[in-house]
């Protein structure tokens, strides 16, 4: 069996063949060019596969799967800002938020023995009987709303019209564009539902 990084030559050699042209033209340049158009090749390759993968996993159940706002908010391999914001901890709640793996209803009932239905992961911390989701969590939850109230204020400098925005899009754009102001606030809110969570 080959692994992924002889097949992904292999079809880089497949491009090749497929357009000697650009083959012979290539390497009639000097080796900067070769190597240049090689990694982009190559590049081109990777992101193929990066796209293929993330579109194919854990994509038909029936909440999206937990990359559901991945698939969204990440569309190149390349790093993103909040990665520079914060302290470890901070981030790894955002990575969390991102990756829809944050412990939330939405994911306790997902890994409970039996699963819970989709239905039945109810929000354990307010009355709106709403699933417990990371849009719930991030946008509606009445638990949060001491926070929520500065976070918005913070991300409608960054997009003035915020505050019109549907749930999830100001879900969306908090994931994608968290400054250190507003990884704080999530941060917040996450050790906030620790602390009520634990109270229950």
């Amino acid at each position: 069996v080959q692994n992924p990084y002889t097949l992904k030559h292999r079809g880089m050699s497949d491009i090749y063949i497929s357009n000697p042209s650009n083959f012979m033209n290539t390497i009639m340049y000097d080796r900067s060019h070769f190597l240049s158009y090689t990694m982009q090749l190559i590049n081109k390759l990777a992101l193929q596969d990066w796209t293929l993968r993330l579109d194919t996993i854990d994509k038909n159940s029936r909440s999206g799967g937990r990359l559901a706002d991945y698939r969204l908010i990440k569309r190149t391999p390349s790093t993103d800002d909040y990665i520079r914001t914060g302290n470890f901890d901070k981030r790894r709640v955002l990575a969390a938020l991102r990756c829809g793996c944050l412990p939330l209803e939405i994911e306790k009932g997902r890994l409970r023995h039996p699963k819970v239905d989709l239905e039945s992961r109810i929000c354990q911390l307010c009355n709106c009987g709403a699933i417990e989701d990371s849009t719930h969590f991030i946008t509606t939850c009445p638990a949060f709303n001491h926070i929520r109230c500065n976070l918005f204020a913070e991300c409608s400098l960054l997009s003035p019209n915020f505050y019109s925005y549907p749930s999830i899009q100001k879900k969306h754009f908090i994931l994608t564009y968290p400054n250190q102001k507003i990884s704080n606030y999530i941060y917040s809110m996450y050790i906030h539902c620790k602390s009520l969570t634990h109270s229950h």
